[in-house]
């Protein structure tokens, strides 16, 4: 719709409205949709419409009207469901932006919805900035995910190409675009998922750039080239490099039930049967180092893994273990849940040589004093544990 809008000026309000109304559906399905969708089609209808007005392609008034066109299209398509979360909240995009939105969302002194309250938050430091410069290629099992490397080798390819067609609205108009995303997505936590819009940007762009660029060159350079490109997009095929394949073909074959994918793959899995089975109705748990609440059917504290963790902070602001356990307690809280494997992903993902580091030796001599003597151990696997909190 943003191609018609720059082909067909003399439709500019329509397509301008039905571009709006398509970004707005995808920011009613999903908030990320917001920085990933939303974000950089409106720049690119505003850099179109500027476009248009500068070339004379576009009235002044049409132009304003299409732009007008396309933020009430969006208002209309996510604007009740921002609303709806105003009223119930007060933050219109509750959870995220805690601290910014007063109301009963910003002010809950209870951690209940402690879950991605983080967002938001996030400053552009050397480890985010070197994350985001390299699209993540260099943290497989962290930030970025299973990116891989093939996007960060082709982009030189696509400045060249870039260069050339630098006096190409169209051509900058993309290539800005998938600018403004890459900084949006550094701008938060840079999970590799949420920058999956952008990156078939540089997809189209690198196989633009690769097709008339390798064209020019002579045949034999041309096949050994295209060898290479074949293999480099093989090996960044994410099943081939997923540590789940084998198990993932097992299964599909017959040589491997479900059950057995899941108690070699989910490492929660044993935690959360033991939490169902073994814990009171009325336990509420608090996750640590387990960001995921799926089939836990007890009242559970979720914490952002983006976020200092609870434990952490208390740990800092008490001045005694036994005040740690105290405040959880007031929280209602009545039992802890460890995942060590996923709170070891956790860390290394943000950089911290600990998932439970504390900002002085006192702080975390605290904490581990109330792990040793407030909790009392319920349960354990290999990777994790469940405990009480004394005094429950």
């Amino acid at each position: 719709t943003l191609l018609r809008l720059r082909a067909d000026p003399e439709r500019a309000i329509r397509w301008a409205a039905v571009s709006g109304a398509f970004a707005g559906l995808a920011a009613g399905t999903k908030y990320l949709a917001l920085a990933a969708i939303v974000l950089p089609v409106a720049a690119a209808a505003l850099m179109i419409s500027m476009s248009k007005l500068l070339d004379g392609g576009l009235g002044a008034r049409r132009a304003t009207r299409a732009l007008i066109a396309f933020v009430l299209a969006i208002t209309a398509t996510v604007g009740p469901w921002l609303g709806r979360n105003a009223v119930q909240t007060g933050n219109p995009v509750y959870p995220y932006f805690a601290h910014v939105f007063a109301g009963e969302a910003g002010d809950r002194t209870d951690t209940d919805d402690r879950v991605a309250t983080g967002i938001g938050n996030f400053a552009l430091t050397r480890h985010t900035l070197a994350t985001a410069l390299s699209l993540g290629t260099f943290s497989r099992r962290g930030h970025a995910g299973d990116i891989g490397p093939v996007h960060l080798l082709l982009t030189p390819l696509v400045c060249i190409w870039m260069w050339s067609r630098r006096h190409d609205r169209t051509a900058l108009l993309v290539f800005g675009v998938l600018v403004l995303g890459v900084a949006i997505w550094a701008s938060g936590p840079p999970l590799g998922r949420y920058l999956l819009p952008f990156l078939a940007l540089t997809a189209a762009l690198a196989g633009t750039a690769w097709s008339e660029i390798v064209d020019s060159f002579a045949k034999p350079l041309r096949c050994v080239l295209s060898v290479f490109l074949l293999l480099l997009l093989a090996a960044n095929c994410n099943p081939v490099r997923g540590e789940y394949l084998g198990d993932q073909l097992a299964c599909f074959l017959g040589l491997q039930t479900d059950e057995d994918f899941l108690q070699l793959n989910c490492t929660q899995l044993e935690a959360i049967r033991s939490v169902n089975e073994e814990l009171p109705a009325e336990a509420k748990v608090l996750l640590v180092g387990e960001p995921r609440a799926y089939g836990i059917d007890r009242e559970i504290v979720v914490e952002d893994q983006f976020r200092t963790p609870l434990l952490v902070e208390l740990a800092e602001r008490s001045s005694s273990h036994t005040e740690i356990g105290e405040r959880l307690r007031s929280f209602g809280i009545t039992h802890l849940l460890w995942n060590g494997a996923e709170a070891e992903r956790i860390a290394a993902a943000e950089g911290r040589q600990d998932f439970l580091a504390c900002s002085s030796t006192e702080a975390r001599a605290r904490l581990d004093l109330f792990l040793a003597d407030g909790v009392t151990p319920v349960a354990a696997g290999r990777t994790w544990e469940i405990g009480a909190l004394a005094g429950n």
